[in-house]
């Protein structure tokens, strides 16, 4: 194949990624999914999900590259930016005694969830991957830490999913937890 009709195949995946992601915007910018507290990236998840589960082996092979290419290099990039949101002035003004509690809350959180899946017996990758989420910053740490351990895709995306469904219920579960008075 020559190195024009490699990288035009290579854009047909990445111009289906950016179909996708512009679809999650819109679809997350509707009232009703507003209105369920669903954000952008809920969306991409299950329209990624219904990708994977239905148009993913329609495809042409030479689009998986492009794809691929999406899902580590561009996706990485955007955890990057995401990043950028904190700046150092941000972590200064908390102060040093608040950086070691949160320190040690999130290295509690992540020794917690590695255990709690060695009694389950759970896939160690998952088990840390989800562990980490729960302990930073939901699915962009899952992604983050993911380049770090290099697991298998599919552990990758039950952490996603894992730490984002567990993040949507406690987004209903702790206000009506605050108001039934359980956090007094």
């Amino acid at each position: 194949m020559k190195l024009t009709e490699q990288r035009s195949s290579m854009l047909h995946g990445v111009l289906l990624i950016t179909l996708f992601a512009c679809a999650a915007f819109y679809i997350g910018d509707m009232g009703w999914v507003k209105a369920l507290s669903l954000s952008p990236m809920v969306v991409g998840i299950i329209l990624g999900m219904l990708y994977a589960n239905s148009l993913r082996n329609n495809l042409p092979d030479t689009w998986v590259p492009g794809i691929a290419f999406c899902g580590k290099r561009v996706l990485r990039f955007g955890i990057i930016l995401y990043g950028f949101r904190l700046t150092f002035q941000d972590v200064v003004a908390v102060g040093f005694p608040a950086i070691i509690v949160d320190a040690i809350i999130v290295c509690g959180t992540i020794l917690l969830g590695v255990l709690v899946g060695r009694l389950l017996k759970m896939d160690r990758s998952i088990a840390l991957l989800t562990a980490c989420g729960s302990g930073i910053c939901g699915a962009a740490a899952v992604l983050g830490v993911d380049g770090a351990i290099r697991p298998k895709p599919y552990k990758t995306a039950v952490a996603v999913a894992t730490v984002v469904i567990f993040g949507t219920l406690s987004m209903f579960l702790y206000p009506i937890l605050y108001r039934a008075g359980v956090f007094d």
